[in-house]
């Protein structure tokens, strides 16, 4: 049995063409938000108590900083009310932030996703072993 979705764009800044060449291929195009039960999708993050936010636009970056090596990474970020994105498109640019203590925040690699929370939490990620 075909099962089938709708995708849904929240134009962002670089989303250039015009929403005709969107619709055109089946996106359902919004210029602002698109709010989904508790949840608002947004290109920049808004304040809307009561739901949770999740938004793009700043195209953070985490930077791990060792002994001998500075690696920076895209990463996802999740508090109870805000989620954030990381960009992974060829033309845009990354901004080093530093997520909050208490959010989940995950780096993004070519081969994997890497829970870096307990990074920013204040201390260093357990090692795990198989």
């Amino acid at each position: 049995m075909a099962q089938h979705a709708r995708l849904h764009l929240v134009l962002g800044n670089h989303d250039i063409l015009t929403d005709r060449r969107y619709t055109d291929v089946g996106l359902k195009v919004y210029t602002v938000t698109l709010e989904e039960g508790p949840f608002i999708f947004s290109h920049e993050h808004v304040d809307r108590p009561g739901y949770c936010v999740i938004s793009g636009h700043i195209d953070p970056d985490v930077a791990l900083t060792g002994a001998r090596q500075n690696l920076h990474w895209p990463w996802f970020s999740f508090g109870n009310t805000s989620a954030l994105l990381p960009a992974f498109g060829m033309s845009t640019g990354t901004f080093t932030i530093r997520p909050e203590a208490t959010h989940c925040v995950f780096a993004t690699t070519d081969r994997a996703v890497l829970d870096v929370s307990a990074v920013f939490a204040g201390h260093q990620p357990s090692r795990r072993t198989k």
